[in-house]
């Protein structure tokens, strides 16, 4: 895998550029995807992780960080995404978001 940091102003530069093309979700969050991914991608919804280990149970949507948190600040992984839909809600983490249905919107 090929890993790579993304700074806090790559970050807030693909979420102006997402706000600046006026999508009308009401939940965007940044995601860093196991796989490549493509903008208007529909994501598979995500698992339940207990103890740094990954689950059979399946949550409501796809896992992101909310744009409006401040653990968005920085990340790393091999791609990253910045994601929407219309419902969502709240995980577990400081930040998460779990949003159902999700779009790819935006790729770093």
């Amino acid at each position: 895998m090929n890993y790579r940091t993304y700074t806090k102003e790559e970050i807030n530069k693909a979420i102006v550029a997402v706000r600046d093309n006026e999508y009308d979700y009401n939940y965007v969050a940044i995601r860093v995807c196991p796989d490549m991914v493509e903008v208007g991608q529909k994501l598979e919804t995500s698992f339940v992780w207990v103890d740094g280990e990954i689950t059979d149970e399946e949550l409501e949507g796809t896992c992101g960080i909310s744009i409006k948190s401040k653990a968005s600040c920085g990340y790393f992984g091999e791609c990253m995404a910045i994601i929407g839909g219309y419902d969502a809600e709240y995980g577990e983490d400081i930040g998460e978001i779990i949003i159902k249905d999700a779009e790819v919107i935006a790729v770093l």
